[in-house]
This record gives structure tokens, sequence and C-alpha cells, in this order.
């Protein structure tokens, strides 16, 4: 795991589901994965970008620019295997 922003987009899609926001309860965080996962399924990046950034604003902050698209590779690979 060498891979910069793409291993931590990795790591962190893996364990997507055990980081829900407070705000969220079980059941609409379910429903909130699979609008990410039918973005990423369907390789729509601005929407998926997008979810990432309304719902963990203070990690995408953290993350330059132009690693973005690097982080999303790392979350794609999880979501489609690719």
């Amino acid at each position: 795991m060498q891979r910069g922003y793409r291993d931590v987009g990795y790591l962190f899609a893996m364990k997507l589901r055990e980081f829900r926001p407070e705000w969220f309860s079980g059941r609409a965080w379910r429903y909130h994965l699979r609008t990410l996962w039918a973005s990423l399924e369907t390789c729509d990046d601005r929407a998926a970008t997008w979810w990432f950034a309304a719902t963990y604003p203070g990690l995408v902050s953290l993350i330059p620019t132009r690693q973005q698209a690097h982080f999303m590779a790392g979350v794609r690979e999880i979501a489609c295997g690719r």
C-alpha cells in the first residue's frame, strides 16, 4: 500500500459502513450508502465526490483538490472492483 490518496480511499471505503455520522439514523445511513454505491456503479464520479463532501466535509477538506481523483479511484476499487 503505497499509492497515496488512492490507498486512503480504498481503506476508508472498506470500513465506510462503520463510519456513520451521528446525525444519521441506521436506516437513513443505509439509504445514504446506497446512493453512493449507485453513483459509483454508474461511474458518476461527480456525484460520488459530492456525496463525500456532503457526508464527510472534514475528511474531504484534508485531501488536496488535485488528489481527490486518486481518493475516488481507491473508493471505486472497493465498490466496483476496479
